[in-house]
């Protein structure tokens, strides 16, 4: 792939055209994690004996057609004023390197962003003009868990939820067994603001006898396969809940969850208060009677 350079890089790209023909190298894939450092090297042949300041050295992404300026190094220093913006403060090329041919970037604090393909390039009159290609795969682990079915009627209501992802993933549901089920699922899809998915699939199921229920996390491109497996009881064998229970849609269960988180401390201080009212009136009644008493003695006296 040869670069398509802006506007801002002629004379570079002058001096590109000046130099040898490249040879098409085939893109090296490189997989990492949100969050980790990567580093990439291309190589190029060399004596060691060249000047930096003859070294022009762009590292350069690929999305949409579009050329993103990774990292420049021009006239023996690094040239960053046409990076992007979203790379600031996250690459490091190591120099130290330069001369035994090797060009390696640190990319740092890997964002979902920075996968794509990258173009190392370099152009230098004393040494054979050279580029490398890397195909960058960033993903993200996903948080599996599947939560306690809630019981609607003759139906059970299970949710399996994944958080935090990347690439966008399928949440399958099977039997303990491996057999596939297909029937009334719901799946909803948010984004994070780092780019990651988070995924919530709900199954409702009408069982006749308890049976091991799992939620399977599946991507070609994710290197995990987590499985979350919960034994669901039948409805007529949850006998620990009552008709009520049981007619309670989700959300209804939840309000009344909350419901009662609300009612409760506020039956406790209403209970506290009236204890304190209760005291207060025993006292005021003992002190009224002792004032009755004292006088009777102050007449009788009299």
């Amino acid at each position: 792939m040869i670069p398509v350079l802006s506007n801002k890089h002629k004379n570079v790209k002058s001096l590109f055209m000046l130099e040898s023909m490249l040879v098409p190298i085939k893109e090296q894939l490189i997989h990492s994690t949100l969050r980790d450092d990567v580093t990439m090297k291309c190589t190029f042949q060399t004596n060691g004996d060249f000047n930096y300041r003859e070294l022009q050295i762009h590292w350069y992404l690929y999305k949409n057609e579009d050329s993103i300026n990774v990292h420049s190094y021009l006239k023996g220093a690094d040239q960053l004023t046409d990076q992007h913006s979203s790379f600031h403060g996250r690459t490091q090329l190591f120099t130290d390197e330069l001369n035994r041919g090797i060009i390696s970037l640190r990319i740092s604090n890997l964002m979902i962003s920075d996968g794509g393909s990258y173009q190392c390039v370099l152009i230098c009159r004393s040494a054979q003009t050279h580029n490398d290609s890397f195909k960058l795969t960033v993903t993200a682990p996903y948080e599996i868990s599947q939560s306690n079915p809630i019981f609607n009627g003759e139906e059970s209501l299970l949710q399996c939820e994944l958080k935090g992802g990347y690439p966008k993933a399928e949440i399958i549901w099977t039997t303990k067994d491996g057999q596939k089920i297909n029937k009334q699922i719901s799946t909803n899809y948010s984004i994070t603001k780092e780019g990651c998915f988070n995924i919530i699939s709900n199954l409702s199921l009408k069982l006749q006898k308890n049976t091991t229920i799992c939620c399977t996390l599946s991507h070609p491109e994710l290197p995990q396969k987590r499985i979350s497996c919960q034994e669901t009881r039948s409805p007529s064998s949850n006998n620990h809940q009552t008709d009520e229970d049981m007619s309670l849609t989700p959300n209804s269960q939840r309000l009344r969850f909350l419901a009662l988180m609300t009612v409760a401390p506020t039956a406790s201080v209403i209970v506290l208060l009236i204890a304190f009212i209760a005291v207060l009136h025993h006292r005021q009644k003992q002190e009224t009677k002792q004032l009755k008493v004292k006088s009777d003695v102050l007449m009788m006296n009299y």
